[in-house]
């Protein structure tokens, strides 16, 4: 018992450096040399992962959860209608917040351009969320309109348990005969 509680006593004064040495200020004796700033000097240590460790709930993963859906047509309400709906439903299902959000890409198919998906994004809350637009490669056959993202987030989901979204008839992956993940369209 003795040795337990002893455990526990290091494994909190552990815990206490380790957040005193992460604020994200360099140390005194690893200065920055002059210039622009950058990211913190040494290991950055995610405090979260760290409190969900010590307090025994498991840390917290980054997954990336995808989706897709089809606009209405090619112009700018229909786009962001469309990608707003696809985005909400993605942090609903996976009960995600806007700090859970690492990063989104999104991407659209050729015939799109009225607008760029990502403000959709920018005007759902995502103010200060790395973003990215793409097109999606021309594939014949593909189906037409498609927005499609990708999210990058920390969840504490184990990845089976993660939810991807396709709504508006945009193709979902299927299984192929041999048992590996096929595309249905491009970038599906």
């Amino acid at each position: 018992m003795a040795l337990t509680a002893g455990l526990l006593v290091i494994t909190a004064m552990v815990a206490a450096l380790v957040l005193s040495c992460t604020s994200g200020e360099p140390r005194a004796s690893r200065e920055r040399p002059p210039g622009p700033p950058g990211p913190p000097v040494g290991r950055r240590v995610d405090r979260a992962v760290l409190a969900g460790f010590l307090s025994g709930g498991g840390a917290v993963a980054t997954r990336a959860i995808r989706g897709a859906t089809q606009a209405d047509g090619n112009d700018r309400e229909s786009i962001l209608e469309a990608t707003a709906e696809l985005l909400a439903e993605v942090m609903h299902r996976n009960a995600l917040t806007v700090d859970d959000v690492i990063s989104v890409l999104f991407t659209a198919t050729p015939d799109l351009t009225a607008e760029f998906p990502a403000l959709a994004a920018r005007t759902s809350g995502l103010h200060d969320v790395p973003l990215l637009c793409a097109v999606e490669i021309d594939v014949p056959g593909a189906p037409p309109r498609v927005v499609r993202l990708l999210v990058h987030a920390d969840t504490g989901r184990p990845r089976a348990q993660i939810q991807h979204v396709y709504l508006r008839g945009a193709p979902e992956p299927r299984e192929d005969p041999a048992g590996a993940r096929r595309a249905e369209g491009p970038g599906a």
